[in-house]
């Protein structure tokens, strides 16, 4: 008989969620949700085969079992943040400078499909202001390494954080320190909250954590 597995990062904070009365702040996007209020894809978006092409294996197996998770809590609480579905992430990923060329030009050439991408934003925390994280690969990883994730921060690519993987770990680990260091009356605020964010809905569509 085979052991069985560890629970991911994800499911042991849903886990802890759910102990502390939270399960209601963690929902799922639909897989053809939109940010954008009108569903429109930018004609500067990535199209969908460079989206893709910037997507490592472990973040493919992750949402095949989890989806793309929004953990939604009031605003002061500083831990929501959301992943990104297909079409949302190519709406996003227009907010992303490239720091060695103007914005226009870069728009100009990604509207004539003459650009090539480098970083795709997958999740994020204030997406209005192109704040969260991209995958993109490491320009001095040896041969055809995997894309790796990056920080945003304002839409320009602050650090490498790592794999996918260190960074769910990394990322869930510290909400869990967050809602641990709760003390038992902001515990029960937040368990109180009724789904609706300080600031914005509760859905992808504007999202702002």
């Amino acid at each position: 008989m085979q052991p069985a597995a560890e629970p991911s990062p994800w499911t042991e904070l849903v886990q802890t969620l759910t102990a502390r009365g939270l399960a209601d702040q963690v929902s799922s996007s639909p897989a053809d949700a939109s940010w954008r209020r009108d569903g429109a894809l930018p004609d500067d978006a990535p199209s969908a085969a460079q989206f893709d092409a910037l997507l490592p294996q472990a973040y493919r197996s992750f949402v095949a079992a989890h989806g793309y998770p929004l953990l939604a809590v009031p605003a002061e609480l500083h831990y929501g943040f959301a992943f990104l579905p297909p079409l949302a992430a190519r709406q996003v990923s227009t907010l992303i400078a490239d720091e060695d060329r103007d914005f226009a030009e870069v728009r100009a050439a990604r509207r004539a499909g003459q650009y090539t991408w480098r970083y795709v934003m997958f999740a994020g925390w204030n997406f209005a202001d192109g704040d969260g994280w991209a995958f993109g690969l490491d320009p001095e990883a040896a041969g055809d390494g995997e894309p790796v994730v990056w920080l945003l921060e304002g839409g320009l690519v602050a650090e490498e954080v790592g794999t996918f993987q260190q960074w769910l770990a990394e990322r869930a680990a510290d909400v869990r320190r967050r809602v641990d260091a709760l003390d038992a009356d902001a515990l029960a605020d937040a368990a109180a909250w009724e789904g609706d964010y300080a600031d914005g809905a509760q859905d992808l569509e504007g999202f702002d954590g």
